[in-house]
């Protein structure tokens, strides 16, 4: 299984420390069945941004080493959660953010009260670049939870939707959770993420785990799993036909 926003790469204090709670939360992972992890900082433009990149690299090839050495059966993959706005296209062109496992994916956030049409258009930017957007923790925009079924209309644009795993544990509020819910039923989730910093935030993952996989059945489970797999192998993951949701409140283009 693959964890697709993991803070393990930027955990924080002294290096010993930070060694020391890498170690835990890898360990703490594998307990939970996970063998990747995706380190998706959040990455927001400003005007006195240094590229972190390749230092990052460094570090992540660095802990890989350290967890084979101590038989640790995890990987931490590079990535960034990436805060849409009109400089990210440069600074990803001149490889300043990390994109999924230095594949043409990347995973995009907007705000939560972000409008369909902004997003759609931003994307389309980012697709042109050639870039393959996966848009993150898909139940918590507003216009989703208002009418979930417009998810179709983002994946008909080739746009893939990540959910965070704790939505479905009612983590972030009942609303988000019967969103989560939903999404997962008509097959409208390709990737999850745990967000987890401490080992504990994996050890309280496998009831959300077990619950998703009870909701989606064994085959799209496994089709969720392949689908991560395929994204960190830059492989084409096309958005399949999804069912109605029976929760549908309203029209797309009431949305403006």
């Amino acid at each position: 299984m693959i964890d697709f926003y993991s803070n393990i790469l930027f955990l924080e204090n002294s290096i010993p420390d930070s060694l020391k709670k890498t170690m835990e939360l890898a360990k703490a992972a594998s307990k939970a069945g996970f063998t990747k992890l995706v380190s998706a900082s959040r990455f927001t433009y400003q005007k006195d941004f240094v590229s972190t990149y390749d230092y990052d690299l460094k570090k992540c090839e660095y802990l890989n080493s350290i967890l084979r050495e101590n038989n640790i059966n995890v990987q931490i993959v590079l990535g960034s959660e990436i805060d849409f706005s009109s400089e990210v296209i440069d600074c990803l062109k001149r490889k300043e953010i990390a994109t999924i496992n230095g594949t043409q994916y990347i995973l995009v956030r907007f705000y939560e009260n972000c409008s369909f049409y902004t997003i759609i258009e931003s994307v389309f930017k980012l697709q042109i670049a050639g870039y393959r957007v996966i848009l993150s923790q898909i139940e918590k925009y507003d216009f989703i939870i208002e009418n979930p079924d417009i998810a179709r209309e983002l994946i008909a644009r080739d746009i893939l939707l990540q959910m965070d795993i704790k939505s479905i544990e009612g983590h972030h509020g009942n609303i988000i959770k019967m969103t989560a819910k939903t999404l997962l039923k008509s097959n409208r989730i390709y990737t999850l993420g745990t967000h987890a910093s401490t080992p504990d935030d994996y050890s309280k993952l496998r009831s959300g785990l077990h619950k998703i996989q009870k909701i989606v059945g064994k085959e799209i489970y496994q089709e969720i799993t392949t689908n991560m797999e395929e994204i960190l192998a830059n492989k084409l993951v096309v958005p399949s036909n999804v069912t109605e949701s029976k929760k549908s409140r309203g029209h797309l283009f009431s949305h403006r």
